[in-house]
């Protein structure tokens, strides 16, 4: 018996509540955005200390769902390190600047227009954890 498309989808989301508590986190991000099945996250942790930053680039040739969580006490602009989402590497137009509060995060899936850099931290540090899942 065929199930309708919407109905594998969720199926295929309710699989991942079975797998553990990222998963349980990550799939309402996946299925909000479309994204009915996703392979085990891979997790990164990172810290931007003084004078750290990411120059502007897209990760288009691994398409991945990208979940980016900040960790920052006390952040005020002052201390850099501030997100920067665009459709192009010169985030002269159509830019999306997210400042890395604590416990603040955004999701992106990777293409050729999905850019993303952190402005130079010049005060304290930045700490951030990726989570990276291929779909």
């Amino acid at each position: 018996m065929d199930v309708p498309a919407s109905e594998k989808d969720l199926l295929s989301v309710r699989k991942l509540f079975e797998r553990g508590p990222l998963e349980r986190t990550v799939a309402p991000i996946a299925y909000s955005l479309g994204i009915a099945s996703v392979a085990k996250p891979v997790i990164q942790a990172h810290r931007y200390s003084v004078g750290c930053g990411i120059g502007a680039h897209t990760d288009a040739a691994d398409r991945e769902l990208r979940i980016v969580l900040s960790f920052a006490e006390d952040w005020s602009p002052e201390n850099g390190g501030v997100w920067i989402l665009g459709k192009e590497p010169a985030f002269k137009e159509d830019i999306l600047l997210l400042p890395p509060r604590m416990n603040a995060g955004f999701a992106f899936v990777s293409n050729a227009s999905s850019y993303h850099g952190l402005s130079v931290v010049s005060v304290g540090r930045v700490y951030g954890v990726t989570i990276r899942i291929s779909i």
